[in-house]
């Protein structure tokens, strides 16, 4: 290597630890879980994803990114998890067969029916010296957990179709040969796989890749970085970040400079044209066409987690919230402002192979398809579906609202309510999450994995607080939510459900303290533009308005579906109380300097008098989101500390 060609190496490699460095999750002192979460964990990631094969994940991990490693944070806890490297722009198809493959430790077989269609080598990258998980032999016995984010899921519900059905045209293929078929395409394979959850799936397709020009924008984006990472991969630079596509071409050759090899990838390959990419499958039309064909497994556990941070307008359009990632604000409002129909058709195979299949035009409109994560849509994540031969929704068996505790049994998709996070922040976020928000999730997920009975038979319901299947009765905070729930401080989301996790908004905060003041009437109208006089909160944003324990925003808003943060709540507590007796010293906690002047004496305040207490790592974390439960904990230290 020249002088200059390490020196562009080397100023690449510390311009990436730069701006990916991560910051470390660390471990806590909780319990260590059994049953399902002791078989091994397998993580899937999605678009221009990576995983434990590419070096660029030792300085910023896709799960986790910048709030931590959250592998390496649960394999503290005892879990035994990985992280695939898959094809961040490839089909589900040829992404099963990369992952069955690494796990497997064997060499990449896309079968020979397919790679025919396609035009592109039958076979990819051999792990047989280097498998995913060392000295592990996956079978029945040694199942594993499938988690996917965003396009990993539909490609681990390939991943589990194929192991349980097999592809009876590639091993008819292989036979025609005179080859072995890959062990992935015989099938009777099913209990390989104990659980399979989908983080944030792209269930349904999303609308990024239906509408225009957005959907023409995301096929030149996808081309350039596949041109760009490919010459990488051919580089000085190999294995940073692979864009794994061997199969088609997109590799290094001996018989080529280096020059060289860049140049055919960056000018003669043409990825894009062979319909076997990431961005066909993620159209409406053709994800929903192929949930058709992609049964429920009776003895596999399914959990699917999805989300938003945007909310719906009077003008029945979908504007992203201040949590929201910026490139994701764009996306998802571009996402939350269109209305049409699907193309009702789309593209399969290569050259004389390529053909047109047709299917039913679907409509795009209203809160499920404008409501996104600023890259899935809400239809999308929410549960695969596909269509009868009228065109009707027929989706997979599945229960809503499941929480952790909830009882269980396998074959149907558990789901779990609809969760405060973007597209990129369900996976740790750049700069702009909470590390212990995203430690809990992902730590909550695994705990339900270990609900389910390793016999595969259905889990009982726990024992529950006041009718709230969300809120078990071991829970540290079930007796500060029966409390607030007996004493009519806070209601339910539902009849049955609290949502604890969930984020406290600005209008459920104020609904709180009127509740607790006893609900007085006659407050003026406090004239807030985005307060109709209908609204469930009106009457309690004008009492607090007319009590000064609330103030509006300088556009004259006030912005009721805003999360509260917890320095907002000690402030708001604080105005409500009256009390101005001076608070405690909060400089032992190690984030004390990230407290808002403006709230600084709120917060110091409401720690004196016991109401808010630091969490994990000793910190107050006061910009943090506060959840329901931390809320009824609150209200009730309100109540026997200082009300009283």
């Amino acid at each position: 290597m020249t002088k200059s060609r390490k020196l562009i190496s080397l100023v690449l490699t510390l311009a990436l630890a730069v701006m990916l460095v991560a910051i470390p999750v660390s471990a806590a002192n909780d319990q260590q879980y059994t049953k399902g979460g002791d078989y091994k964990t397998v993580f899937v990631h999605g678009y221009f994803g990576w995983g434990q094969y590419d070096s660029l994940s030792k300085i910023i991990t896709y799960f986790g990114c910048t709030s931590g490693r959250i592998n390496d944070y649960l394999n503290s806890l005892g879990y035994d998890t990985y992280t695939a490297s898959c094809g961040p722009y490839s089909s589900n198809w040829d992404r099963a067969c990369e992952i069955y493959a690494e796990i497997m430790g064997t060499r990449v077989d896309y079968g020979i029916a397919h790679s025919k269609e396609h035009g592109h080598d039958r076979f990819g990258v051999d792990y047989s010296n280097n498998p995913l998980i060392p000295n592990f032999k996956w079978s029945a016995t040694n199942k594993i957990n499938l988690i996917g984010h965003s396009f990993g899921g539909p490609t681990i519900r390939t991943l589990l179709d194929m192991l349980a059905d097999g592809r009876p045209e590639e091993v008819a293929a292989a036979k025609a040969a005179g080859e072995t078929p890959s062990g992935l395409f015989t099938g009777g394979k099913k209990d390989w796989v104990f659980s399979l959850t989908s983080i944030a799936g792209v269930n349904n397709g999303t609308t990024v890749c239906e509408e225009e020009p957005v959907n023409k924008l995301a096929d030149l984006v996808t081309d350039v970085l596949v041109k760009v990472f490919g010459a990488l991969q051919v580089s000085d630079l190999k294995g940073i970040y692979n864009p794994d596509l061997e199969q088609f071409g997109i590799c290094a050759d001996p018989n080529e400079t280096i020059i060289e090899s860049v140049q055919r990838v960056l000018t003669d390959v043409d990825f894009m044209s062979h319909n076997d990419h990431i961005l066909n499958d993620m159209r409406v039309d053709k994800q929903v066409y192929d949930n058709a064909s992609i049964e429920m497994q009776d003895n596999v556990y399914y959990f699917d987690y999805y989300g938003t941070r945007t909310v719906e307008t009077p003008l029945g359009i979908n504007v992203p919230t201040p949590r929201c990632f910026l490139p994701l604000a764009i996306s998802s409002a571009i996402i939350g402002a269109w209305n049409g129909e699907t193309h009702g058709a789309y593209q399969v195979g290569y050259g004389d192979c390529e053909k047109t299949i047709t299917v039913p035009k679907q409509t795009i409109s209203g809160y499920e398809w404008h409501a996104s994560d600023g890259m899935v849509n809400v239809a999308s994540g929410y549960c695969p579906y596909h269509l009868d031969a009228n065109g009707n929704r027929v989706y997979d068996a599945h229960v809503e609202n499941y929480q952790l505790g909830n009882a269980v049994k396998p074959g149907v998709w558990n789901i779990a309510p609809e969760q405060n996070f973007d597209h990129i922040g369900i996976m740790g976020g750049i700069l702009n999450e909470n590390p212990d928000e995203i430690k809990a999730f992902y730590l909550d997920l695994m705990k339900n994995i270990d609900n389910c009975p390793m016999d595969g038979s259905a889990a009982p319901a726990a024992d529950t607080v006041n009718g709230y299947k969300d809120v078990l009765a071991t829970a540290w905070y079930a007796d500060a939510v029966k409390y607030v729930s007996d004493h009519n401080i806070m209601n339910g989301t539902s009849s049955d459900t609290f949502a604890p996790q969930s984020n406290m908004t600005r209008a459920m905060l104020v609904q709180t303290l009127y509740a607790m003041e006893g609900k007085p009437t006659g407050a003026p109208n406090a004239g807030f533009s985005d307060v109709s006089g209908s609204a469930w909160y009106a009457d309690a944003v004008n009492w607090a308005k007319a009590n000064n324990v609330v103030g509006g925003y300088p556009d004259g808003t006030f912005r009721p579906n805003e999360n509260i943060t917890r320095e907002q709540l000690a402030v708001m507590l604080k105005a409500y109380s009256g009390d101005n007796h001076k608070g405690a010293d909060i400089s032992k906690y190690a984030d004390a300097g990230d407290v808002s002047g403006w709230a600084k004496e709120a917060v110091e305040w409401a720690v004196g008098v016991g109401l808010i207490a630091g969490r994990d790592g000793n910190k107050l974390a006061p910009r943090a989101n506060a959840t329901r439960a931390e809320v009824a904990q609150i209200m009730k230290n309100y109540c026997e500390k200082v009300a009283k």
